[in-house]
């Protein structure tokens, strides 16, 4: 059995709590690797080849992972206090490529992740027809993976 997971987090209490159950769950798993995952949210940065913009990309790369290395350094915490070898905890953050839920799709089968765990906002049944969500369009479109979605 493969035992790969991926934990998207965003830094809100729901990513949190997905953590904490997935330290609940599977703790006691020998072998167990976790990756620990953030989408950084898109900006607009044109791809071309200037210096000017490879410099603010790349500010913007900086400061997003000053952002997010407090909540992998909880996580991982929370992680390790539950029992999971801290070796085996990994930390990756990129930049938003389409779409939020079909980036970390794309993660988790790079990363060859069975399991993929996100927190999930309680949306009203009308916000999320209209808005949407990440962990909705996970479930829809997420294959030969199992998908833990903790409220």
């Amino acid at each position: 059995m493969n035992k790969r997971i991926l934990i998207a987090l965003d830094g809100s209490e729901n990513a949190m709590r997905a953590v904490n159950y997935v330290g609940r769950m599977v703790s006691s798993l020998p072998d167990l690797e976790v990756t620990l995952l953030h989408i950084a949210p898109y900006q607009f940065f044109p791809r071309f080849p200037f210096r000017e913009l490879d410099k603010i990309r790349g500010r913007w790369e900086q400061e997003m992972a000053k952002e997010m290395d407090n909540v992998f350094r909880l996580a991982k915490e929370d992680l390790t206090n539950a029992g999971i070898d801290p070796n085996r905890i990994h930390f990756k953050l990129i930049p938003q490529e389409r779409d939020v839920a079909l980036d970390i799709i794309s993660e988790a089968k790079e990363a060859n992740c069975s399991i993929i765990v996100v927190g999930r906002k309680a949306y009203s049944m009308v916000a999320e027809v209209f808005l949407g969500s990440v962990s909705n369009k996970i479930v829809h479109h997420a294959h030969d993976c199992t998908m833990w979605v903790v409220e």
